[in-house]
Order: structure tokens, then C-alpha cells, then sequence
């Protein structure tokens, strides 16, 4: 079974993460019918979109560091083909949060996408389809000796680093359901477990714990994206959101006491921080544009997100915000689709 949310306004939580505003990129080729579906789709032209685009979906953040400070961000973006109109090609950037020392770390003309600072800040995990399908490759944080981690020949997205940082979180279709599994980095087996292991319901947008003993992440199994909760291993399932509308993109706090989402319960898709659970939800954004991708800073005083606020294109940009939604500033900008912010651990 394939994410139902891909053809559904209520729940396209399939992650074709990389659609910008108006599915201008698709993440995981797994949610289109084929490859060359999947490219058609991305090179199309970025528009003004009347409801979220269908990257509304962006990534959880990856666990963080206990109470650091960090000054600069991880995200992808079409900067470096901007200027031939192209949105065929996608890398990952540095950049700090005054907007300066913007670094590219990746140079291919695949789509690299999804990263996510492995906690103890020497590697990046990211998704690219170098190989035809969308594969996890890891590399040193500078963006050195990238290399590919799996070979299953299916679309892998959707990427979350365990605390310790000696395994991913990641979906993949491997057998046919979009399911969410873990992987071991170093050592051990590199056969992926699957921890969801509901063929009749998509799951996806995993995001661990800080002490690594849960994991938070989106499911359809009610009928609509929510937001659920299980322990490490798959078991100890428990719901966290039921409004009537779409609840995604989890994203724990540093402190483990918060969870960061996304939920369009008041007519919109704004950024919403509940206690771990489920109550106490309370909404951090007000704004008419699109606000995606809610990322903790380190020492849980500031969030980064995506959004198109302040863009007359309705481009997306990376900005910071408190941590109750007050201060928030503009990292990014320019014509470029910057996406899914990730903090230095």
C-alpha cells in the first residue's frame, strides 16, 4: 500500500517532500508512478499555490545536542541552478544564521536532499537518487567522502539520526508500504528493521527522542496524518493529535519534554509545540504564508523553520524564531527554494 495522503488534500503526508508550491519537486520517487514521472514533475515552474504545497510534509528534525549553542544551519536548495531556470538539481548548504559564509557541500547532478547532522556533529546522513532510486548516503560534516549507505533499489526519505548517533530512522517502500525503519551505521547488521510494521496505513517523518528510548512520527492509521508515539524497538504505540485536520512534521525539543509540529487545525498550516503526551498544544506561528519544517536549536531557545512569508515569488526561505513564536527573522533569501533547516548539534 502506497501513502493514501499523496492523493489527498486531508493527508498528503507521503513525503513528496520536495514539492514546491505546486509539487515542484517530488523527494521519494516512490510517490509517483515512475521515475520519469517523478522528474516531470519537478522541473515544473514554481506558482503560487492556494492550499500547502506538498512538501508540507518536511522532515522532522534530527535529534539535537544537549543545551549547545549553534550559529549556523544545514538545508537544501536549488540555489545553484536558479539561473538557468532548472529545478533538476538540488545540494545541501551551510549558512549561518545572519545569512552569511554560505558554504554548498555537495556537488552532483542528482537531487541530494534531506540532511541531518548526526548528533555528535561529524557526518551528515542525506537522500539522493545518484544510483535511479532515492537512496540514504552519509559523509563527513564538511560534505568529504560521500558514500552510499544503502543499495535496496527502492525510494529511502525522510531521514532521523538516534542520539547516539550509531543508527537512522529513515522510510522506505521495501516492501511495498511506505514503512519506517532503522539502520545501523556503524557496525552490527546493515539489514534494515522495520519498526511500524502496519501494511494497511502509511507511516513516515520520524524523529527520535533525545534520550533515544522513542521515537515520534506521522501515521494515517486513524484515517488522517497524526502524530504518534513508540517506544525504540515499535511497540508502546500511542496517538498524540486527533483534530480534524493534518498534524505533521514532529519535531522533539531538546529537553524531551516538547514536541514541535505542524497542523493546519485553525485553517492554516502553522507551527504548534505540545507536551510529549499530546497535550497542552499550543500554536506558535500566525501567518497567511506557508510555515514548514520545525527544527529545535540546540539549547531549545529557538526554532528554525521554512517558509514563504516575505516572498513576493512564494519561494521558500529559512527563518528563526523564539522558541514561543516571537522574534522570528529571515535567514535566507533570493529566488532559490531553501528547505528544511537542520542545526549544528
Amino acid at each position: 500500500m502506497v501513502f493514501q495522503w499523496k492523493d489527498s488534500l486531508n493527508f498528503r503526508l507521503s513525503l513528496t517532500i520536495l514539492g514546491i508550491l505546486a509539487a515542484v519537486l517530488v523527494v521519494a520517487n516512490g510517490y509517483s508512478a515512475t521515475v520519469d514521472d517523478d522528474l516531470q514533475t519537478e522541473e515544473n515552474a514554481p506558482a503560487p499555490a492556494s492550499e500547502p504545497p506538498d512538501f508540507r510534509n518536511t522532515l522532522p528534525a534530527a535529534p539535537p545536542g544537549f543545551g549547545k549553542i549553534a550559529n549556523h544551519l544545514l538545508f537544501f536548495s536549488n540555489l545553484s541552478d536558479i539561473h538557468s531556470r532548472s529545478s533538476r538539481s538540488y545540494e545541501l548548504y551551510q549558512v549561518n544564521l545572519d545569512g552569511s559564509d554560505l558554504i554548498q557541500l555537495t556537488h552532483s547532478s542528482a537531487y541530494d536532499r534531506e540532511p541531518a547532522w548526526s548528533p555528535d556533529g561529524k557526518r551528515i546522513a542525506f537522500i539522493s537518487n545518484q544510483g535511479g532510486s532515492s537512496e540514504v548516503f552519509i559523509m563527513d560534516a564538511d560534505g568529504a567522502n560521500p558514500r552510499q549507505l544503502t543499495h535496496f533499489g527502492m525510494n529511502c526519505w525522510s531521514l532521523a539520526w538516534s542520539p547516539d548517533s550509531r543508527s537512522l530512522a529513515f522510510v522506505c517502500d521495501i516492501s511495498g508500504d511506505d514503512e519506517i525503519y532503522r539502520l545501523s551505521v556503524d557496525g552490527g547488521s546493515h539489514v534494515p528493521v522495520n519498526l511500524t510494521r502496519c501494511p494497511d496505513a502509511g507511516d513516515a517523518l520520524p524523529t527520535w527522542s533525545p534520550d533515544g528510548r522513542q521515537i515520534a512520527f506521522v501515521s494515517e492509521r486513524g484515517g488522517k496524518g497524526d502524530i504518534y508515539l513508540m517506544a525504540a524497538d515499535g511497540s508502546s504505540l500511542k496517538r498524540l493529535t486527533a483534530s480534524a485536520e493534518t498534524n505533521t512534521s514532529p519535531s522533539f525539543s531538546p529537553d524531551g519534554r516538547r514536541i514541535a509540529f505542524v497542523s493546519g487545525r485553525d485553517g492554516n498550516y502553522e507551527i504548534y509545540v505540545m507536551n510529549v503526551d499530546g497535550g497542552g498544544a499550543r500554536r506558535l506561528t500566525n501567518h497567511i504564508a506557508y510555515d514548514w519544517s520545525p527544527a529545535w536549536s540546540p539549547d531549545g531557545k529557538r526554532i528554525a523553520f521554512t517558509s514563504t512569508r516575505n516572498s513576493p515569488r512564494e519561494t521558500y526561505n529559512i527563518y528563526v524564531m523564539d522558541a514561543d513564536g516571537s522574534n522570528p527573522i529571515q535567514v535566507t533569501s533570493g529566488p532559490a527554494n531553501d528547505l528544511i533547516p537542520r542545526w549544528w548539534p
